[in-house]
């Protein structure tokens, strides 16, 4: 199992820092941690440069991700650290994913146009509407633990049950794929790549029901998140490529 941390900039240097640690204390196990950025003289490359535990991988985000999960079982038992501050890359995954298995069918990103009544909520220009059950600012590796340090009280939110009730068949929707970040060590949180490859799974299965599918997609902590809508047509050739719907 290898850990994917996204960016090595400032936070990706602390994720993989904390990570580290924990690997060095016995607290999580690991074959490795890849670094994805851009950047080769990144923050993260210039502190773990002989790290025998961290390699550090140059390339686009998406274009890692989708090369290193070319299809339903490749690395599933990885997990991927995201980056708190970047697009909705999970999105972007699973649309260039379903693309390359089913080039015939029909993605496109809509707006998530259902306010949920939360303290923070921002719809950008592509549409993702972004989340906060917070009005304050969280520490940085908080867990989210049950009791909220913030308000010293019970967490009485939990956004992707939220999400879950808005996104239903009522509001138009045949679906929702869930990115849910939980803690792992240290104060760092992980999606695993398996819900990644399961999510691309559900949408080829829908795909096959030859009908159109709008599907919630987010990328959620406990508090925090973002999510848009992917709409979805089937290939309307009677031959389709390996892997995609018939």
């Amino acid at each position: 199992m290898y850990f994917i941390v996204i960016g090595g900039g400032w936070y990706g240097s602390l994720h993989t820092r904390q990570l580290c640690k924990a690997v060095a204390r016995g607290k999580t196990a690991c074959d490795g941690i890849i670094v994805v950025d851009r950047d080769p003289a990144c923050a993260a490359a210039q502190e773990f440069a002989g790290n025998a535990v961290v390699r550090l991988v140059t390339a686009d985000w998406l274009a890692f991700l989708g090369a290193y999960f070319p299809d339903g079982d490749t690395h599933a038992d990885d997990h991927i650290v995201p980056a708190p501050f970047a697009p909705h890359l999970a999105f972007d995954w699973l649309v260039t994913s379903v693309q390359t298995a089913c080039p015939g069918a029909t993605l496109t990103r809509g707006a998530f146009d259902l306010e949920l009544g939360l303290p923070f909520e921002k719809l950008d220009a592509q549409g993702n509407r972004y989340l906060s059950a917070a009005d304050w600012v969280c520490p940085v590796t908080c867990i989210e633990p049950a009791t909220c340090p913030a308000i010293r009280g019970p967490r009485t939110w939990e956004l992707g049950d939220l999400l879950a009730t808005h996104a239903t068949p009522e509001q138009g929707y045949t679906g929702l794929e869930l990115f849910t970040c939980r803690h792992a060590v240290y104060g760092i949180g992980t999606i695993p790549a398996a819900r990644l490859l399961e999510a691309r799974a559900h949408v080829l299965e829908a795909l096959a029901r030859r009908q159109p599918q709008r599907i919630a997609v987010a990328t959620v902590s406990s508090c925090h998140g973002v999510v848009a809508t992917l709409h979805a047509l089937p290939a309307e050739d009677a031959i389709a490529p390996p892997g995609c719907p018939h």
